[in-house]
């Protein structure tokens, strides 16, 4: 098991060991990747159109965490085990959740389109970044250090935690930021918290038990629109 020193994605696996008699189910597709357990609960992560070409059990066996592909399946893994099991502050939308009115330099790092047309229609100002500089509007990528080390509060998709980015973005941080985590491949688990005093909050998704509809719709290719109607937005908040 290769992992790199401070790996937030590694020492979660650690306290979520693979074991193969507990899934039932894995998919895999173009946007998503999805693994349900025996016991009906679904784990997803993003894949930002990474290629999954090893079987899940071999990767789960002996994850090698400098490898992307890899990273991608655990955080799914991880997902699954946990995001069933913490008790959740709340069942909301990040905007209805947070009142960002209050923060006064705000930053998004990964490309949430409707949310960012809600700080729009609302008059918020926010600093967005994102790896995929081409088809949205966000800031130059070497703009990303200072923006955020400048910032109160930050919204931080967690794909950062699969594609090795999310140490370095917490790098950036600093005590005076809150910083929340969002999106499906969210673990909703608050060791993520106890992890990084930063995080205060913790936005990702359930599904309800044994919903094989929605692994129907992630093996064919299906992105987060797809299976949105399936999930419930819930998220868990520092104490």
């Amino acid at each position: 098991m290769n992992t790199a020193v401070n790996d937030t994605l590694f020492e979660l696996f650690h306290k979520f060991p693979y074991r193969e008699n507990l899934v039932k189910q894995f998919a895999v597709g173009q946007k998503y990747v999805g693994i349900m357990l025996t016991n009906g609960s679904i784990g997803v992560s993003a894949t930002l159109m990474h290629s999954i070409n090893t079987p899940f059990k071999k990767i789960l066996e002996n994850p090698d965490f400098t490898i992307y592909e890899h990273r991608i399946v655990v955080n799914a893994w991880i997902n699954a085990n946990q995001n069933y099991s913490e008790c959740i502050n709340g069942k909301a939308d990040i905007f209805e959740a947070i009142d960002f009115a209050s923060y006064k330099s705000l930053v998004m790092v990964g490309y949430f389109g409707s949310l960012v047309q809600k700080f729009v229609d609302k008059g918020l100002k926010i600093t967005i970044f994102d790896l995929n500089e081409q088809e949205v509007p966000v800031e130059p990528i070497e703009n990303q250090k200072e923006a955020i080390s400048n910032s109160d509060g930050v919204i931080l998709t967690s794909t950062t935690l699969a594609n090795g980015t999310f140490q370095r973005i917490m790098g950036f941080t600093t005590s005076k930021s809150n910083v929340f985590m969002l999106g499906p491949s969210t673990p909703l688990t608050a060791d993520v918290m106890d992890m990084h005093s930063e995080v205060c909050g913790l936005f990702g998704a359930r599904f309800k038990p044994h919903d094989d509809e929605v692994l129907s719709r992630i093996a064919e290719g299906g992105g987060t629109r797809t299976f949105l109607s399936r999930m419930e937005k819930v998220y868990l908040l520092r104490g």
